[in-house]
């Protein structure tokens, strides 16, 4: 049985000449299994708050499998496959 190995997300994105990245924050791994990680943050009725990371589960969007990723309370969803 192979071990699952995991990456952290970032890429340099050709058609917006930008670089992607999510280092610290999601992780793609060999069996293409995206997650989040363990992280803090500022949440306006607790203060500073501590998320758990956990393994996101895609959605459909006409037949195609996507996740959505935020960095900086910028959200964007992706194709997966």
């Amino acid at each position: 049985m192979e071990e699952e190995i995991w990456k952290d997300i970032y890429y340099y994105n050709e058609p917006t000449n930008e670089w992607v990245d999510y280092r610290g924050l999601y992780q793609v791994s060999n069996f293409g299994r995206v997650r989040s990680l363990d992280r803090t943050g500022k949440n306006s009725k607790y203060g500073v708050r501590i998320y758990k990371g956990k393994i996101i589960k895609p959605f459909s969007i006409k037949g195609y499998l996507n996740i959505s990723l935020s960095n900086n309370g910028i959200v964007k969803k992706y194709f997966i496959h």
